[in-house]
């Protein structure tokens, strides 16, 4: 007997790997859409025109120029924060605790951030970004070892540490905590210093690099997980857990490496 290759090519296989290329850039665009046909149909049943609803949506999004700003401050996080979750799915890794690296990030960097420092304002923001970065880091390595050391499900001890993560950054923003702002009606932390806060790009709004600093983490991230021997173990360790540990990988180790990768976004996050 033998076996014949399967010739058959969809439409986008007129160049080799386009046509992987093309569905892997169309998948994210059907989901949006069907997840705006299921939303129109929840807006529907409510006694709303979908369409209205979506176009004061897009209003409130895009409609001018602080709008779009304001959507940008609100994805900086978000693009950040989800580059750390995605490498973990990469991987098969549900690395939800986000949530905490950030709020651990968030205090790492106020420390930093609320001191006065004879430095330029980019080295006093750069302090600031890294101790976050540890600081998350530092948080995250508990389920990562649990999990890589331990066989401990991540998805339960990211859960529980988000949780006591938020209550501790709320202990440190009441007073007597030397960080907390005496007198102040709702719990926060002193100001943070000039040199210390992001640059405005656009007056008159908040908006700030962060978005770009996310979409750059996208990119680099897509090359590192396409074309790195990091990035190959990571996906093969995603694929078949028990075929990358016969093919040579310490998966322990990926496993620990993925999760901290994921901590330290998050922290960048905060």
């Amino acid at each position: 007997g033998g076996c014949m290759k399967n010739t058959k090519q969809s439409g986008f296989d007129f160049i080799p790997g386009i046509g992987n290329l093309a569905l892997s850039g169309i998948r994210p665009f059907i989901g949006v859409l069907l997840g705006l046909l299921a939303g129109g149909v929840l807006i529907a049943l409510s006694g709303v025109n979908p369409i209205t609803a979506y176009m004061a949506m897009l209003e409130g999004a895009i409609g001018s120029p602080q709008a779009i700003a304001n959507v940008l401050v609100r994805a900086s996080p978000l693009l950040i924060g989800g580059v750390g979750v995605a490498i973990g799915i990469k991987a098969g890794l549900w690395n939800i605790g986000i949530e905490g690296y950030m709020y651990m990030g968030a205090i790492g960097a106020a420390m930093i951030g609320i001191a006065t420092l004879p430095v330029p304002p980019i080295i006093h923001i750069v302090l600031s970004t890294l101790t976050a970065a540890v600081f998350a880091a530092i948080w995250g390595f508990v389920p990562a070892y649990l999990r890589a050391y331990r066989g401990v499900n991540e998805v339960v001890t990211t859960i529980m540490m988000n949780y006591v993560a938020i209550y501790f950054v709320s202990w440190m923003v009441h007073e007597p905590q030397p960080m907390a702002e005496p007198g102040a009606f709702f719990p926060m932390s002193l100001a943070i210093a000039p040199t210390a806060t992001l640059p405005i790009l656009m007056r008159g709004t908040s908006l700030h690099p962060g978005f770009l600093i996310g979409l750059v983490a996208c990119v680099l991230f897509y090359f590192i997980l396409r074309f790195t021997p990091f990035g190959f173990r990571t996906r093969m360790l995603g694929v078949n857990p028990e075929g990358s540990r016969y093919a040579g990988v310490n998966v322990k180790k990926q496993i620990l490496f993925v999760f901290l990768i994921g901590a330290l976004m998050g922290g960048v996050a905060g």
